[in-house]
């Protein structure tokens, strides 16, 4: 479930975010070309499940090592 990844990452001091979301769930295209999640599939399990990530030219490598430690224990986690 990616609320729980997205809070797990957040206990762990690592923020994320939701900035790819699926052409056709946008508002203008689901009021205006309305297509089922049935018809995009790929597009729809895809939009679901992505998250973007802390990545910004000032990051450190301690940054950096903060994110992948956060990322892999909540993977860890999960896989309990």
């Amino acid at each position: 479930d990616r609320d729980q990844f997205m809070a797990e990452l957040k206990a762990r001091n690592i923020g994320s975010g939701l900035h790819y979301k699926a052409i056709h769930h946008h508002t203008w295209y689901r009021e205006n070309l309305p297509v089922a999640d049935t018809e995009l599939p790929v597009a729809s399990y895809a939009s679901d499940r992505i998250l973007s990530l802390p990545l910004f030219p000032t990051m450190t490598d301690t940054d950096t090592a903060d994110v992948i430690d956060a990322v892999t224990d909540v993977i860890a986690r999960f896989r309990r």
